[in-house]
């Protein structure tokens, strides 16, 4: 028995890394989190394996030690974490980021992965992409 569920671990994750963000932009947090665990890129195909990743998603950093104390006490009924869940349910037949593994708020980041990146896609302050050599 999973203490866990894989939604809960996927809510945690959009409700940390795209909480500032609309509907759309939460989608598409959780369509790469789909996409990785599709591709087992820097994952092992679940939920958590693809979240927990080191330094994959920010939010689990050991820097988000408080944020990830909040995201365990999450209450669903309250609207963010309601469109977190329905976000994630929709990105399981959604495509706004057209396939899209990578993110990043270039306002905020310039990593050196970028220059690999190809098919960006704007969605609020994330840029989307893939990695020609991921």
């Amino acid at each position: 028995m999973r203490l866990v569920s894989d939604q809960a671990w996927a809510v945690m994750t959009v409700w940390g890394e795209a909480s500032s963000e609309d509907h759309d932009g939460r989608v598409a947090v959780c369509e790469t989190i789909r996409n990785r665990m599709k591709l087992r890129l820097r994952s092992d195909g679940t939920v958590a394996g693809t979240v927990l990743s080191p330094l994959q998603y920010s939010f689990w950093n050991a820097t988000a030690s408080r944020r990830r104390i909040a995201a365990a006490n999450l209450d669903t009924s309250d609207p963010l974490p309601a469109d977190c869940v329905a976000a994630w349910v929709e990105s399981e037949t959604s495509n706004l980021t057209n396939g899209a593994t990578h993110y990043v708020n270039t306002a905020l980041a310039q990593p050196s992965w970028l220059a690999n990146a190809y098919d960006l896609v704007v969605i609020g302050r994330h840029t989307f992409c893939k990695l020609v050599n991921p």
